[in-house]
């Protein structure tokens, strides 16, 4: 297991947040609403906050990082 999955939150409680984000993303979870936009600098946390916000629930995760195409969608 790599350091950052070992020490990477587990649960939406333990994830480090200004509490004006947390209890929006809290908000809109509690209402059911689960398209959101997560965007900032590399390292912030948008990868963790949107696992843990899909915790539970079938999701579509895709990842704007370079390394992401076409390729990655197709099915065999």
């Amino acid at each position: 297991m790599a350091l950052l999955e070992k020490y990477q939150p587990k649960s939406f409680d333990k994830l480090h947040l200004p509490e004006r984000i947390k209890s929006n993303i809290l908000e809109k979870k509690a209402k059911g609403i689960f398209r959101m936009l997560l965007f900032g600098t590399p390292g912030t946390g948008k990868t963790t906050t949107a696992r843990l916000i899909a915790q539970g629930h079938e999701v579509l995760y895709l990842s704007g990082s370079n390394d992401f195409g076409v390729n990655t969608q197709r099915v065999s």
